[in-house]
Formats: structure tokens, sequence, C-alpha cells
């Protein structure tokens, strides 16, 4: 058994892709399991409710005192879009697809019809109308209603944080599994335009291929040491956006992929039907609350 045991670790460890997946493992082996309290002076049953009035109060009074303010940014930037427009996705083969979801986390969500690990079993018989779906949805320009609800758990942000006061919880979004899949299908082709027009920011560490954190501190570094040699003095301003993705007005980003990205016709209608009527369900301990519907412009 210790043997099997050694084995089985071994195999886990050498197929982590990520730092994430390899902390993952160590902690279960260390025993650091992680556990987030919830507070106590609020019965189960309203405790669902009560996280989803909260969180739905914080992004609407971030977005009041946006619009309040005296600066009013423009809905589109100042230079328009050259290059090559993106009006139509294409089609996706069932060899595509099987590669995106064979490299995916198993994960099931509450919305899933049936669990993720049986899918994966029967993918061969499954595949060709997985890819059917996904093709008719690329192709209409039509994210499918039944992929736009959202299952959220709140998670208490550090574990020395009082977890009886609310804002202290981040909302953690359980979408299913087959709409993860899409999406990774649009971002693949996204990712393509972007790259082909030269649309990312010189200085873009998130959701770049090649980029992440590590990236952005090595830059910075940089900056910093350079400067040091010239014996000048640097000054290093950091923001932190509350709520920073959920108060994106989607009336602006939009127009911005319209006029700054050269996104139209059959995909940016795909893009508006992703981001419009979307709901989400607070869900503690089996308890849930009523599924509130997102509203951002």
């Amino acid at each position: 058994m210790h043997q099997a045991k050694i084995s089985f670790y071994s195999t886990k460890i050498l197929a982590s892709n990520t730092s994430r997946q390899l902390f993952s493992i160590t902690n279960s082996l260390l025993g650091k399991v992680k556990s987030s309290p919830l507070p106590s002076s609020i019965p189960l049953s309203e405790l669902p409710q009560r996280f989803s009035d909260f969180f739905h109060s914080k992004v609407t009074s971030i977005r009041r005192n946006l619009d309040s303010t005296t600066v009013t940014p423009p809905s589109v930037p100042d230079q328009p879009f050259c290059g090559t427009v993106w009006g139509a996705f294409q089609s996706v083969s069932e060899d595509e697809v099987k590669k995106i979801l064979t490299q995916s986390t198993i994960k099931t969500c509450e919305l899933d019809p049936l669990p993720t690990s049986f899918l994966t079993h029967c993918l061969d018989d499954l595949l060709p109308h997985l890819t059917s779906i996904i093709n008719d949805s690329l192709h209409s320009g039509l994210f499918p209603s039944a992929f736009k609800s959202a299952i959220v758990k709140p998670l208490l942000k550090k574990t020395t944080l009082n977890p009886e006061i609310l804002k202290n919880y981040r909302p953690v979004s359980n979408l299913s599994f087959l709409s993860k899949i899409l999406e990774k299908v649009v971002l693949r082709q996204l990712s393509n335009h972007l790259l082909t027009n030269n649309l990312f920011y010189s200085h873009q560490s998130a959701y770049r291929a090649g980029h992440s954190t590590e990236t952005a501190l090595l830059k910075i570094v940089n900056d910093l040491l350079s400067a040091l040699d010239e014996d000048k003095v640097s000054l290093l301003s950091l923001l932190d956006l509350s709520a920073a993705f959920d108060t994106i007005d989607h009336s602006i980003l939009l127009s911005r992929l319209s006029y700054s990205f050269g996104i139209s016709d059959t995909v940016l209608a795909w893009f508006t039907s992703y981001l419009t009527d979307r709901t989400q369900t607070i869900s503690v301990n089996g308890s849930k609350s009523l599924p509130a519907p997102l509203h951002y412009g």
C-alpha cells in the first residue's frame, strides 16, 4: 500500500500543469484542507439570501458611485480599429473539442445534467453532439440560455478575517462544465484575433499566453533596479479595485469590442448574448437563495 501511494502521488505531481495544481496536491498530503467558516449569527436558512442581497447591493453601490463622478469616461476610445475585422467564428472540429475537454480540470457543478467524470468516460459517443452544440452556438451568435446561470458560494477572503462580517467574503462562481468548454473555444479564437492584429497591451501579463504574475513582477523589479543604477527615485502606485469585473459596464464593453477591437456581426452578437440575461444563485450548505438577475449597464 505504501508503494502504491508513492506511485499514485508521484504520477499526479508529474502530471501537474500549473503551480496551483501542485500546491493543491501538496496541501492535501500535508492535511491542509481549506475550510471556510460561515457567519454563526445568521440562521442557515436565511444565509444564502442575505449573501445574495449583500453582493448585489455592493455592486449597485459601487456602480452608483462611479456614475456620480464628475469625470465621465468616453464610451469608445479615440482611435478606431485598423485591421482585419472579425465577424464570424470558425467551426471547430471534434478533435479540437476533445483536446480542450481532456485538458480541462474535471469538475462537476450542481447545474451539470450529468457528472463530468461520466461525460469524459463516454466522450467518444458524446463528442459529435457536443461539437454540434458548440458550432450551433458559434454560427447563430447565441449563447445557450441554460449556460447563463451560476451557482455562487461565499468564501472567506482570509482566515484571519472576522467570519461574522459579510464584506469579508468573496463570491466564487461555479458554472456548468459545458459552458466553460464553449468559453475556451471562443477564447482561443479571440486570442488569435488579438495576436494577429497586435491588440494586446505591451505590458499586459494577465489573460495572455506566456505571461503571468511572475512576468509582471519581473518587469517591476527590473524597472526599480534600473532606476536605482541611475540614481533615480522610484514611486510605486498600486490600485486594488473592488469588484472590478462585476462593475464593468457591458454596454461600454461591447462598444469597445466593436470600435477598438474590430469585432462585428455574428461574433459581436455572440458576446452580446453571452453578457445578457445572466443569473446567479447563492448556495450555502445545501440552502439556496432566489436566482438574482445580473444587470451591468
